[in-house]
């Protein structure tokens, strides 16, 4: 018996030929991770009056920008060729994905806490490829910004403002952008935050965040990594009372900092342990030691 060929196959008129692509891919990850599940759970809607629920919205946006990346108005159109009823279930139609629904679901979105809904996708991710979150780290960086941006002396732009530039350019205004990410570089949490927020205080609010979304048992296995910014009477205490191990730098503002450097000096029992980074021009252990004893030298 011969097969069919493609040609044969195309030509007949009662064959309806959609397509799947690279959507389908988008599709198995989406219900993999219970995305639309999560957004359900999280922004606020009533289903007696929403025909599309946020997650089947948000799933809609996440096939668009795998397959097509249309602008909100086309994307019912690029899902013509498409089996919706494969991607969102009986009863949905390309005309139901309109652009109004889509600004709908990204104003209630915008309100529910953008930041914790990808945490928790995050740790559906985690939990779905068995990585471990045994440590956190977290970090921030700055952004400098140049020219005109909206905003007005009575309703300033939130975002762009002056603030400690940690990329040397004092004379530009700059935006903050904060990410903590598990032990093999995997984001968990990530912000986009005003010029000017403090290091301290987005640390505050990041264990805050992890005490929420965590269960006490993760929090006892998890070890929070910052810098010494983070190391606040406040913060510590917050750790405490989430169960969350932390490692960080004691800030030179507490004495006993002072104390023990002078004191590794005095007892000057180095391992040596090679270079401190990989780079060609790093330092070694005793050049290291030798730059930190001629700046004490030269500060005293």
């Amino acid at each position: 018996m011969m097969l069919p060929t493609w040609d044969h196959l195309v030509a007949q008129e009662d064959m309806d030929i959609r397509k799947v692509g690279i959507a389908g891919l988008g599709h198995a990850l989406c219900e993999a991770l219970m995305l639309p599940q999560i957004i359900d759970q999280q922004v606020v809607w009533d289903e007696r009056q929403a025909k599309l629920s946020p997650g089947t919205l948000c799933k809609a946006l996440v096939l668009n920008i795998f397959a097509h990346r249309t602008p909100l108005y086309h994307i019912s159109e690029s899902f013509e060729k498409h089996e919706t009823t494969l991607y969102f279930g009986e009863g949905v139609r390309t005309d139901d994905l309109t652009d109004d629904r889509f600004g709908w679901f990204l104003d209630r979105f915008a309100a529910a806490n953008p930041a914790g809904i990808f945490m928790q996708v995050a740790l559906s991710a985690l939990t779905l490829h068995h990585r471990m979150m045994n440590g956190l780290h977290s970090d921030t960086t700055s952004v400098s910004v140049e020219g005109e941006y909206s905003g007005t002396e009575e309703r300033p732009n939130e975002l762009i403002a002056r603030g400690y530039s940690k990329d040397h350019r004092a004379d530009l205004k700059q935006i903050m952008m904060g990410l903590v990410t598990q032990e093999d570089g995997l984001p968990v949490m990530g912000h986009v935050l005003p010029g000017n927020t403090s290091d301290r205080n987005w640390n505050g609010d990041v264990i805050e965040s992890l005490a929420t979304f965590l269960t006490t048992e993760q929090c006892r296995q998890t070890t929070y990594i910052a810098d010494s910014a983070m190391v606040t009477g406040d913060n510590v205490r917050t750790l405490a009372d989430a169960k969350l191990n932390f490692i960080s730098r004691l800030p030179g503002t507490y004495g006993i900092c002072g104390q023990v450097i002078e004191q590794a000096w005095s007892q000057d029992e180095w391992n040596d342990i090679g270079k401190l980074a990989q780079r060609p021009d790093a330092l070694i252990l005793r050049e290291y030691k030798e730059q930190w004893r001629a700046k004490i030298a030269f500060a005293s």
